[in-house]
């Protein structure tokens, strides 16, 4: 599979993701989750010219058919190409798309928000002259943009219905601390 600069593909529990001079592979089995670590390896071309550049285009389409990160790992090694591996802590590394976990959003006629487990954005798309814009607060820890996340995924439909003020309201409640600004400032 073809894979241009800065695409990511997400298949069998594995993340692929393409630099200009290098490839990352993944591994998604705990990703997100706290006490866990992921594998990860990179393939690196520092001294990249169109010839080297070629060679890690074929690398990286050869690797992402592979359908375990062990294979991954073999077939990187087998082409030559400079290798680091590393362990991540779980937590720091985005869980798949699609899990539970993972950062999802929606826009409707007044508000727009998009939500991870680590971060979220609230925006008022019917003030357009401040946009105005909810963020977590630095005093927030680790536990308001997590407890966002879930409350929303339990309450997609409802929150698809409110204003941008019905769910700063809800955070409030919710006991989330929140920074706000005007983003066209």
């Amino acid at each position: 599979m073809l894979m241009q600069i800065g695409q990511t593909i997400e298949t069998n529990g594995l993340r692929f993701h393409r630099y200009d001079s290098s490839f990352h592979v993944t591994e998604l089995m705990n990703a997100g989750k706290r006490g866990k670590k992921v594998r990860e390896f990179c393939l690196n071309k520092w001294s990249i010219n169109q010839t080297e550049r070629d060679v890690l285009l074929n690398a990286a389409c050869d690797i992402s058919e592979v359908t375990t990160y062990d294979g991954a790992l073999t077939a990187a090694k087998m082409t030559g190409i400079e290798l680091t591996e590393r362990t991540l802590r779980g937590i720091d590394v985005e869980p798949a798309s699609g899990s539970e976990n993972s950062e999802f959003g929606f826009s409707n006629e007044s508000v727009s928000v998009s939500c991870s487990i680590r971060t979220f954005c609230v925006r008022d798309v019917k003030d357009i002259w401040n946009e105005s814009t909810v963020i977590p607060s630095g005093h927030n820890g680790k536990s308001g943009p997590a407890k966002f996340h879930k409350w929303l995924r339990a309450n997609l439909d409802a929150a698809r219905t409110m204003t941008f003020n019905g769910i700063s309201e809800k955070m409030s409640e919710l006991g989330i601390k929140t920074h706000f600004y005007c983003a066209v400032d």
